[in-house]
């Protein structure tokens, strides 16, 4: 079936196989972000997102995980746009966004602040946080400058710090870069694809020290949702993409070549670009919790000490749920261990080995390993798995 033929109701029902697996895996609310798409097919994806959530309301398993839909592609840079296709970004207008945000799926808008006329693009901003949107930078450079305007007129997140790419300066004119102001702006959460691929541990390890526990959260950028089964290679509006050999990657493949889009080399730092993660969020809480329980040295800060277990386990579930569950103005209801949240729970056991020979990595840095393994779970006050 061709993607720009699907109609709402085959969205909808391929959504609910996406959040069944999910939740299999004990991810028990999420958000499904849209790549740059035809406007057509995303709005008829926005619409099945929304059927979805409404059939949640009622109660219905696992609809009710839905929480709704990051609009990432849309409104990026699209000299940012990594492996999005380019031709299917737009400038800022709020009379587009209005469209999407009015099938009541959008939970989070990505908008970068520095294309298209830029009192279009913080009117998208403010009219968009009216509109009750978390509002979003990534796949964006603006100066530090132009960041803190959108900041200012209602932006509050950044997506996946360090990837899509993040714009970069360090010299000072207008204050340095995007990354820059992304770190030091007290205003901003920031996201981290944590699957230690996308980005070195040392530096995340660097990130969440200075913005602090409360205003980093923990993504996985999986790309497909519901595992990868047999895929080596696919193609996405254009896109095309492969498995890394050992599985843990994506990666962004030339059209003309058919090889890696930067091939690695023994003398350079240019790496293949990458198309997305393999990892599930159970892994990501797995490398949140050892990477704040051992202690490492990083790049911009020469050393961190690790964390015991039950502060490690506790800046794990910020990162994993309490923080998404405040910026999402969830935190009444979920993401904590309290007294009068939903009885939505993970049980999982956690064992410390010794880091074996032929291990990943990360075995230069630590000598052991914690390894999570998911027990239990409980969804609403009812176990599920």
């Amino acid at each position: 079936m061709r993607r720009d033929s699907v109609g709402i109701n085959e969205h909808a029902r391929r959504i609910e196989q996406v959040l069944q697996h999910q939740l299999n895996n004990g991810v028990t609310h999420l958000l499904l972000a849209t790549l740059a798409s035809p406007l057509n097919l995303l709005k008829n994806y926005l619409k099945g997102a929304k059927q979805v959530m409404e059939s949640g309301k009622q109660g219905k398993l696992p609809d009710s995980c839905l929480g709704g839909c990051l609009v990432e592609g849309t409104f990026m840079n699209p000299s940012c746009c990594g492996c999005h296709n380019p031709a299917y970004v737009y400038l800022p207008s709020w009379s587009l966004a209005q469209k999407l945000v009015d099938t009541g799926a959008v939970q989070i808008l990505n908008v970068a602040p520095e294309i298209g006329d830029e009192a279009d693009a913080l009117d998208v901003v403010l009219k968009a946080k009216e509109a009750g949107v978390v509002v979003a930078v990534g796949h964006a450079k603006p100066h530090a400058v132009m960041l803190r305007k959108a900041v200012d007129a209602g932006c509050s997140y950044v997506i996946h710090l360090g990837n899509g790419p993040t714009g970069s300066s360090w010299k000072s004119f207008n204050d340095g870069g995007m990354m820059e102001e992304a770190l030091r702006n007290d205003y901003l959460t920031v996201s981290i694809i944590a699957d230690f691929i996308h980005v070195h541990p040392c530096l995340l390890r660097d990130w969440i020290a200075r913005k602090e526990i409360s205003r980093v959260i923990a993504i996985s950028d999986q790309a497909f949702a519901t595992g990868l089964g047999k895929r080596k290679s696919f193609e996405v509006f254009g896109r095309l993409g492969k498995v890394s050999d050992d599985g843990s990657h994506l990666l962004a493949v030339d059209s003309e070549s058919g090889e890696s889009s930067k091939m690695e080399t023994n003398r350079t730092s240019e790496v293949a670009g990458l198309f997305g993660s393999c990892i599930s969020m159970k892994q990501i809480f797995e490398n949140v919790l050892n990477l704040m329980f051992h202690a490492m040295d990083g790049v911009y800060i020469r050393h961190h000490e690790g964390q015991c277990l039950s502060d490690a386990i506790r800046s794990a579930i910020s990162l994993c749920s309490t923080n998404p569950a405040r910026l999402l103005k969830l935190d009444h209801h979920c993401g904590d261990v309290k007294v009068g949240l939903d009885a939505t729970l993970l049980l999982v056991n956690v064992t410390e080995r010794k880091v074996r020979p032929g291990d990943t990595w990360f075995g230069c840095m630590w000598e052991t390993y914690l390894d999570v393994t998911l027990e239990k779970v409980i969804y609403h006050g009812k176990v599920v798995r």
